[in-house]
């Protein structure tokens, strides 16, 4: 698999942990990709957007034309973290 795939697939799991995240719990992930500066930003609300208090916890812009695969996967990794503590917490109650 080339780098631009092998980036393309990763920023797709970003993309489905997001989702998956900000559907099973408090926490609000924002994820969205910019086509004219090929760029994915992310954000973590780990208490959930506030519009009175909009505090990110987690933050991270990206250029997919210069990040690197390891990056991507280290937002990954950050995401997994996330969502074991949330599946944690909803199989706890």
């Amino acid at each position: 698999m080339n780098d631009l795939n092998k980036k393309i697939a990763l920023v797709l799991e970003i993309q489905e942990l997001s989702i998956r995240i900000t559907n099973s719990s408090d926490v609000d992930v924002f994820c969205s990709y910019s086509g004219h500066t090929n760029g994915l930003s992310i954000s973590v609300m780990l208490e959930g957007w506030k519009s009175e208090d909009p505090t990110t916890d987690y933050s991270k812009i990206i250029y997919l034309d210069r990040a690197s695969v390891k990056t991507l996967q280290e937002i990954i990794e950050y995401l997994r973290i996330i969502e074991k503590e949330v599946n944690y917490e909803i199989n706890s109650i």
